[in-house]
């Protein structure tokens, strides 16, 4: 299956942390720039409660500092890193929250003074190691790898890998300084819907007509019987309980309920925490399936447990 490349375009002027309109104290105090882009987020400085995203904050103590990134929904995963903070400029880390590990990813720059004061250099390491990284249309290279003698300037650059998603933005870099960008890369999703332009083979299109036609077993009709307003029977003697959350709505503590795997799914209700509802028999990419009220939804397996009747 042919997978879309997701490009994301972020356009950062670093210069302008050196201007007054950012109000960094020169060589006394540090800026810091936090993006989560649709996933609202709490962020923390060594374990410290600083705002909401998205924030800038200008008057940070320079230094190494751990940063942690707590999104408000709880199907998503938190991130913590490490980042260094110097004088005078402003770090700026936009992230990409996401519900597994692997899918999470996102961008780090950071910046630092070279010796030369006419041209800059700009640093890229990446997770995983060997990407492809191209810089303004020069030749490409593989990461990590600093390229010398970079024109002070808007440029824009572009990192790829086989199954994960593609980088690509500008930035533009001051005479003066290295430019640090540490990239962690977000794996493509596996379940990502097939794209519109490639054809499905005619056996499988085949295949799918005859599936629809055919008449479904009596034991599945009987599964799909709700017109009574019973729930959908259980294929399974389990039972999913909802674990804490820390999320709450109307003073109820709450999972989201959705009605496919993944958070990209779209809510059709909210189970509370410490309900038990009929385990489907399905776990698929940490997602149980449930039966919710008359319809099947599904339940991030981070948030709750199967347990037998």
């Amino acid at each position: 299956m042919k997978l879309k490349k997701i490009f994301s375009l972020l356009i950062l002027f670093v210069t302008a942390v050196f201007l007054s309109g950012c109000s960094l104290k020169k060589d006394s105090k540090a800026g810091l720039q936090v993006i989560t882009h649709d996933v609202p987020s709490s962020v923390f400085i060594d374990g410290q409660y600083l705002n909401k995203t998205p924030l800038i904050e200008k008057n940070l103590a320079p230094g190494k500092h751990t940063i942690r990134i707590e999104p408000e929904d709880p199907d998503y995963l938190p991130y913590e890193t490490e980042v260094t903070l110097n004088p005078g400029v402003l770090t700026v880390v936009t992230w990409k929250s996401a519900t597994r590990p692997e899918q999470m990813g996102g961008v780090i720059y950071e910046m630092e003074k070279i010796n030369s004061k006419d041209t800059s250099e700009v640093s890229f390491v990446t997770i995983p190691d060997g990407a492809i990284i191209t810089l303004a249309g020069q030749e490409k290279e593989f990461s990590p790898v600093t390229i010398p003698n970079v024109q002070p300037g808007q440029l824009e650059y572009e990192i790829t890998l086989p199954s994960y998603e593609t980088q690509s933005h500008s930035i533009e870099v001051a005479a003066g300084y290295r430019m640090i960008i540490s990239v962690k890369l977000a794996k493509l999703d596996p379940n990502a819907t097939r794209d519109a332009s490639q054809k499905i083979p005619e056996e499988e299109l085949q295949a799918s007509e005859s599936a629809e036609t055919t008449e479904p077993p009596k034991e599945e009709s009987a599964k799909e019987a709700t017109a009574s307003g019973q729930t959908l029977l259980s294929i399974s003697s389990q039972l999913v309980e909802i674990t804490s959350t820390n999320f709450f709505q109307d003073g109820k503590e709450v999972l989201r309920v959705r009605d496919n795997p993944g958070a990209n799914g779209s809510e059709i209700g909210l189970a509370e925490v410490g309900k038990k509802y009929p385990y489907l028999g399905v776990e698929q990419s940490g997602w149980y399936k449930i039966s919710f009220e008359t319809k099947e939804g599904w339940v991030s397996a981070s948030y709750a447990k199967i347990i037998d009747r």
